[in-house]
């Protein structure tokens, strides 16, 4: 299972949000680099990066940046934020990036994902899915969590070909940043529906036994953001998990 310790990129700086909250931002550095630099020395092989700038803008904002990160760091690099074209998928690639987050591109263009994913690869990137819960039925927030499409997983899959999408990242919006624990059932339940997706985890994360749950389950990774920053435990502990 492949551990992504998270860099979420705010005006330059890592930042952690609280369910998606941009008035909740904390500072933990402000060099991206440096943090970059301390996951690698701990054993990181993966990291990911959110373009938070341009979840915002709808547009790319930190390219420059994560390019840069790619070039220095040497790590895989998982990043997003704000795609919502195929340059923007390339400039990405371009730059280093090797696998692409799409988000909120894929429930409001499916047609254009699909031939991105066709024609690019879809091993080249992660379809991610930023669930809310209406009546218990998750549905899928767009628009860096601003906006409810409606849409449940189920009629999301639906709009693609089958096997083109490879690997999902699913988040909770509600437990994003709150420290309170993976929504396990939600997990468990992806697991069953969707046995041949690449499922990440991500949202919540407070200890290590929510990155065992993920082993156990044989989910394909989990990111961790805030309970590393805060010290919850250690990065080396959970690579080592």
């Amino acid at each position: 299972m492949i551990i992504y310790p998270a860099i979420d990129l705010l005006n330059g700086e890592c930042v952690r949000l609280s369910k998606g909250d941009f008035d909740t931002a904390k500072v933990y550095s402000n060099s991206p680099f440096e943090v970059a630099e301390r996951f690698k020395a701990q054993g990181a092989k993966y990291l990911h990066i959110v373009d938070l700038d341009g979840a915002k803008a709808k547009k790319p904002q930190q390219t420059a940046v994560i390019q840069a990160l790619c070039a220095q760091s040497g790590l895989f690099i998982q990043s997003g934020g704000g795609v919502r074209s195929r340059n923007d998928c390339l400039d990405l690639l371009n730059a280093g990036v090797q696998s692409i987050v799409i988000g909120s591109l894929a429930v409001t263009n499916p047609k254009l994902v699909a031939n991105i994913l066709e024609t690019l690869g879809s091993e080249n990137f992660t379809i991610a899915l930023d669930i809310n819960f209406k009546e218990n039925i998750p549905t899928i927030a767009t628009n860096g969590w601003l906006d409810s499409s409606g849409i449940s997983i189920d009629q999301l899959f639906r709009n693609y070909k089958s096997g083109l999408i490879k690997t999902v990242l699913c988040t909770d919006i509600a437990q994003d940043g709150m420290l309170e624990g993976l929504n396990r059932k939600l997990y468990l339940k992806l697991k069953k529906d969707f046995p041949d997706i690449n499922w990440i985890a991500s949202g919540g994360v407070k200890d290590l036994d929510d990155i065992r749950f993920c082993r156990d389950i044989n989910l394909y990774g989990v990111v961790v953001g805030k309970a590393i920053y805060e010290r919850r435990f250690l990065l080396t502990e959970a690579l080592g998990c």
